[in-house]
């Protein structure tokens, strides 16, 4: 079909620019996606601005494991009919705009999982991931079936949407680990269920949870680490510089970081420089990883503010 809904100038050949970090292989493929039904369109290869496909799951489908393709998105609301299974190593999911405020692309579902990451590598930036109704259970469910190393999502929104079952990224099986994971500059918004970001007993070996902000309902927790005594796959994580905002409710139930069990001393990571407030169950709860934990501000009512050290 004719036309495109990708603005011409945004890099030389009409092809946008992706953030240096990422890069583009020299073999990898690039297709296109614009929801909008006078461009996009299933019979389309997806190849150029002028010939997108028409959805998400077809881009995917033509993409070859490992080869490191990526996928452009057009502004727009995108509903997956069907849970989009990650198989495929090293695609990246980026939208044509970029915006350190709302992206311009939104992603539901109603599906009990929207995507499901089974493969290494898979990359997402600046996107809003919304549910679409109480069937939701994950917006990522990661590594259920398979380990999975290198899963990345950055400069995102995730929006439960009212709806009251969702948790945003749920890498808790007990046989596969999420290891070299990125959750960097994510916003999570509030009314997620009892947890938003869940980590199984083998833990989240060499992962990053920096820069995030958690908001908090009441009785909920943002970040729930599950006992593990696995301290080749529990060992070297980092979760530092998040913010973490509890309701002002009077029940006073946030959790921020919920370490479940009587933590292996050996699956050792770093908690750092992350700023509590209204988390007044609790900011840090924790057994033998304490130490772990290195000048944590707390906020509360009384003091406004106290630098919580190892072992406090």
């Amino acid at each position: 079909m004719g036309g495109t809904n990708f603005p011409s100038g945004l890099s030389v050949y009409g092809v946008p620019i992706l953030p240096a970090h990422i890069g583009k292989s020299e073999d990898a493929q690039v297709f296109f996606v614009d929801g909008n039904a006078t461009y996009g369109n299933s019979g389309n290869d997806g190849l150029t601005p002028g010939s997108a496909l028409a959805n998400i799951n077809q881009a995917y489908t033509k993409c070859v494991d490992g080869r490191g393709d990526v996928i452009f998105v057009a502004p727009g609301t995108y509903t997956l009919a069907a849970t989009l299974t990650l198989s495929k190593s090293n695609v990246k999911f980026l939208p044509l705009f970029y915006s350190l405020g709302y992206p311009s692309v939104i992603i539901t579902s109603s599906q009990a999982d929207i995507f499901e990451v089974e493969a290494d590598r898979n990359v997402f930036h600046n996107f809003v991931f919304q549910a679409g109704d109480n069937a939701v259970a994950n917006i990522f469910n990661v590594a259920d079936t398979v380990a999975v190393k290198g899963f990345e999502v950055v400069n995102c929104i995730f929006d439960p949407n009212g709806k009251t079952t969702v948790i945003a990224i749920n890498a808790a099986d007990a046989t596969f680990a999420m290891t070299y994971a990125a959750i960097i500059r994510n916003t999570f918004l509030g009314g997620f269920d009892t947890t938003i970001l869940k980590i199984g007993a083998k833990g989240f070996a060499h992962s990053i949870i920096e820069h995030n902000l958690f908001q908090i309902l009441a009785a909920k927790t943002a970040i729930d680490l599950a006992d593990t005594t696995a301290s080749a796959t529990g060992y070297g994580f980092r979760i530092r510089y998040n913010d973490f905002i509890g309701s002002s409710d009077a029940g006073g139930d946030e959790v921020g970081i919920a370490i479940s069990g009587t933590e292996d001393t050996t699956a050792l990571g770093i908690i750092t420089n992350n700023r509590y407030a209204y988390c007044s169950a609790a900011a840090i709860t924790a057994d033998k990883i304490s130490k772990s934990m290195v000048n944590n501000y707390v906020g509360d009512a009384a003091t406004g503010g106290t630098l919580v050290d190892p072992g406090t």
